[in-house]
C-alpha cells in the first residue's frame, strides 16, 4: 500500500488538534491523562518532522531555509511542551505553556500545509510514501526522554500505519 505524505502528517496534526480539543473539554483526572497524551504527540510528532521531512526539504528538495525556519518553530513548540511538563498538572503555568504550544502547533500547521503541498508537486508517488514511510519510522524511535516519565495516557483519535 502506497502511503502519501501530506495524508500522514495531517491525520498526526488532526490527532494533535483533537487530543486539544478533548483537553479543553476534560475535567480534572482525564485532563491529566490527556495532557500526557497531548505533550507527548506534540514532541514526538516535532522530532519525527525534523528528522524526516525537513532533512527532506533541506537535502533532497534544496529547501535548506524553509527547512531551518520550520526547526526554529518546532524547537519553541518543544520547548513550551518542557515548560508544562515541568508545571504542576491544573496549574495556570501548566494550562499556559500548553496553550502556547499547541497555538503555535496549529499556526505553524497552516503556512507549513502550504510548503507541503509546494513540496508534494516536486515529489513522485513513490518518493512521497519513502517520505512518510520515514516520518512514521522517525515517529515510533523518536525519544521522550526529556519529558518526565508519565502513567496516564489516552488514545488518539486516528492511529497511524505501522510501517
Amino acid at each position: 500500500m502506497s502511503l502519501d505524505v501530506v495524508e500522514i502528517l495531517k491525520t498526526d496534526e488532526d490527532n494533535i488538534h483533537d487530543l486539544y480539543t478533548r483537553w479543553k473539554a476534560a475535567e480534572t483526572t482525564d485532563k491529566i491523562a490527556i495532557g500526557n497524551t497531548l505533550m507527548r504527540e506534540l514532541f514526538v510528532h516535532s522530532d519525527a518532522k525534523d528528522i524526516s521531512v525537513y532533512n527532506s526539504f533541506e537535502y533532497n528538495l534544496k529547501l535548506k531555509k524553509t527547512a531551518d525556519m520550520n526547526r526554529k518553530v518546532l524547537s519553541q513548540i518543544k520547548q513550551y511542551v518542557l515548560e508544562a511538563d515541568r508545571a504542576k498538572p491544573g496549574s495556570p503555568e501548566y494550562a499556559s505553556a500548553i496553550k502556547r504550544a499547541v497555538d503555535l502547533f496549529l499556526q505553524h500547521s497552516q503556512a507549513e500545509n502550504q510548503q507541503l503541498r509546494q513540496a508534494e508537486k516536486k515529489l513522485s508517488d513513490e518518493e512521497s510514501d519513502k517520505l512518510a514511510r520515514a516520518f512514521l519510522k522517525a515517529r515510533r524511535n523518536a525519544s521522550t526522554a526529556h519529558l518526565s516519565p508519565k502513567k496516564e495516557f489516552v488514545s488518539v483519535k486516528t492511529p497511524l500505519p505501522s510501517v
